[in-house]
């Protein structure tokens, strides 16, 4: 086979993976991982507010009624990010549903003191669970074929 027949075949081949990128998503759980990509995705389609569910909980260096135990006492853990509808709900990869619905549903690692859905910005969504090892420009990429994925398969009505 000539070079440029090769060349030409192999180009038909990445038009139709790139075609494809963002059906890889049709398989993906967004709240077993990625909640950030999508709640950040949503953002960035709807303009909707991004929040997280934060448990408060007590650190054990400090009693509650200890005078610096909101200073000092206090650890947060995030499980979940959402973002907030119009009509109140929250709405994440399984769909649209309430504070206590969420609340509800979420999961911690440490012991549940208070739970609160706190607004967040994006770049705090993006580094929750990414901590400081992450590529932004993967996030980027990622976030971007998720919006063309919602478009496609999940658009809001």
């Amino acid at each position: 086979m000539c070079k440029e027949m090769r060349e030409q075949i192999n180009k038909i081949k990445n038009f139709g993976e790139f075609l494809n990128e963002d059906d890889k998503w049709k398989n993906t759980n967004f709240n077993h991982g990625d909640c950030d990509l999508y709640a950040v995705a949503l953002h960035r389609l709807y303009n909707l507010p991004l929040y997280s569910v934060r448990n408060y909980y007590s650190n054990g260096d400090y009693e509650p009624n200890d005078e610096e135990y909101d200073l000092y006492g206090v650890d947060t853990e995030d499980a979940h990010i959402v973002v907030k509808l119009p009509n109140g709900n929250y709405l994440d990869g399984d769909g649209e549903m309430s504070e206590e619905q969420l609340i509800k549903l979420s999961v911690f690692s440490n012991d549940i003191g208070e739970i609160k859905l706190v607004p967040i910005d994006e770049n705090e969504a993006l580094s929750i669970f990414g901590g400081c090892d992450f590529e932004m420009s993967d996030k980027t990429d990622d976030i971007n074929s998720i919006v063309r994925y919602i478009k496609k398969y999940k658009a809001l009505k």
